[in-house]
């Protein structure tokens, strides 16, 4: 498939001219419907609903079929920033400013037949009605519960490679880093962002990472943010604090009930606390409070859940052992 990614421009120009780069070895005439390229680019400014249109001609063009086309990937990535702001009752829904274009990718691709496909990556799920339909529904949700060791390492693996980190002579220095490395991997709980953050910190300044890596253990074990800028900054860009208000007193009372599981459980394990203690566990894995998992028994065919390992520690206070019990 040929990768197209669309990230921070969300505009329907920007989306069709990623696609046009990427798929430069074809003519534009067949994307546009016989129009000039500049002509019709310049149309998207006022009229952003003729990209549905674009999209199934360059779908069932020349992105159509595998073999004799160049069937496209297109990843629309932090797909959140065309999201309003979770609200506490309310479905997440796409803000104004973007409702056109969302609708034109997801009924140029739910309509054409193509072997093209779309991903969109987003901390929350969302709704977007079209009529009686809502086109979030014709999208497959793809679990991605946080990283374990083999996905960390791998990434720590490639954050050398681009960064050229490989020609460290020195055995010791070597041995220090991946002391940083280990403990960064245990600290960063599966995050790809505070993973990658970590990693930079240990190969940037290894004295000033200590620090760091010591501030973000107070955090993992009692919830305290940062005081080093860039990591409080990032932690309070996930805006942790503000999703469990929303979650509620029944959605924090059903959080914190479910830490004490320290594996993924059924949702029919679930369910008995939902009952026990009121909280909606659809809004809590919509707000991304609650991480999904394939369960380790039955696999795709039941759900497991578990509280986020970021969203834990602000969890306050700890179960008591009356109620563990």
């Amino acid at each position: 498939l040929e990768l197209v990614v669309i990230f921070d421009q969300y505009d329907a120009m920007t989306i069709a001219q990623k696609i046009t780069d990427a798929l430069s070895k074809c003519g534009t005439s067949d994307m546009t419907g016989g129009m000039e390229w500049g002509t019709f680019k310049t149309s998207l400014l006022d009229a952003p609903k003729k990209l549905e249109g674009f999209l199934r001609n360059v779908l069932e063009g020349p992105c159509e079929q595998a073999g004799s086309g160049l069937p496209m990937l297109l990843v629309v990535d932090d797909f959140e920033q065309m999201l309003d702001k979770p609200e506490s009752k309310d479905p997440t829904r796409v803000s104004p400013d973007h409702v056109t274009v969302v609708m034109a990718i997801l009924r140029a691709f739910k309509n054409a037949r193509t072997d093209s496909r779309l991903v969109l990556t987003s901390r929350y799920q969302f709704h977007l009605p079209d009529g009686t339909l809502d086109l979030a529904d014709t999208l497959h949700d793809l679990l991605l519960p946080p990283m374990g060791e083999i996905e960390t390492r791998k990434q720590y693996r490639q954050t050398k490679r681009s960064r050229d980190l490989d020609n460290e002579k020195d055995e010791a220095i070597r041995i220090e880093h991946h002391k940083l490395v280990d403990c960064a991997i245990a600290l960063g709980m599966g995050n790809p962002g505070l993973h990658d953050l970590l990693y930079g910190f240990i190969h940037n300044n290894p004295q000033e990472a200590e620090k760091v890596l010591s501030e973000m253990e107070d955090y993992k074990n009692k919830g305290s943010h940062p005081k080093e800028e860039k990591l409080r900054e990032f932690l309070e860009n996930l805006a942790i604090g503000s999703l469990l208000r929303l979650a509620g007193p029944s959605g924090m009372a059903l959080l914190r009930a479910l830490t004490l599981f320290r594996v993924p459980v059924p949702s029919t394990v679930v369910d008995i606390f939902v009952n026990k203690t009121g909280g909606d566990l659809d809004r809590l894995l919509s707000l991304g409070l609650l991480d999904q998992y394939e369960d380790i028994v039955h696999g795709a065919k039941c759900r497991a859940c578990s509280v986020g390992p970021l969203v834990k520690p602000k969890l306050t206070p700890e179960l008591e052992d009356r109620e563990i019990t």
